[in-house]
């Protein structure tokens, strides 16, 4: 997968697949694409560090799928949730992330962090739903063991708490005023 490109396309409900052509400096389109259900809206991407195995949150029906390469193809293996089954209002999900056997998915309206175990299969379980403190987290980045979320409707960056024994985020009260926040990019010092 590492010489290829994923282009998310949100409205078609797939993800086009280009090989990157290293001579002519281009892409060349393989035919080939990974298709979600009519209105999943897919967003973002992760890839598993050592599987062929593609994470998308799906920002439209705020679902996590899981895709699975098998002889060439992309299967659709498994949908998950990224809110409780009880949650009624708005949302969209928004950024994801993979970290230390960890993926995260952002939910903007319900205004969470869902957490999913990754299992030894490449497959994926829901462990938590937590709030990020704020309001429309559009992005976060895992640094270390602390998470730090771009609220954008509330104005704020707050950190998370990975707790290195639980394996599960903890609030940690830290919050800093920042103007519309929309992306958290980590710089190696």
């Amino acid at each position: 997968m590492e010489r290829r490109i994923f282009v998310v396309d949100l409205g078609l409900d797939r993800v086009f697949i280009y090989d990157r052509d290293d001579v002519g400096k281009g892409l060349r389109d393989t035919g080939k694409y990974l298709s979600f259900p009519a209105g999943a809206g897919p967003r973002h991407l992760a890839f598993h560090p050592r599987m062929s195995v593609i994470y998308a949150a799906c920002e439209l029906d705020n679902k996590l799928a899981v895709v699975r390469e098998k002889e060439g193809e992309y299967v659709l293996e498994s949908i998950l949730p990224t809110l409780p089954e009880s949650y009624r209002g708005e949302n969209t999900a928004a950024a994801i992330r993979i970290w230390n056997g960890l993926l995260m998915v952002s939910n903007r309206g319900h205004d969470s962090i869902a957490v999913y175990s990754l299992k030894e299969d490449g497959g994926a379980a829901l462990e938590q739903i937590v709030p990020t403190g704020g309001k429309i987290p559009r992005d976060f980045a895992v640094m270390g063991e602390y998470v730090a979320i771009a609220n954008q409707g509330s104005d704020e960056i707050t950190v998370l708490r990975m707790n290195p024994g639980t394996k599960l985020l903890e609030q940690t009260g830290i919050s800093v005023p920042m103007s519309r926040p929309t992306c958290i990019c980590p710089v190696s010092p």
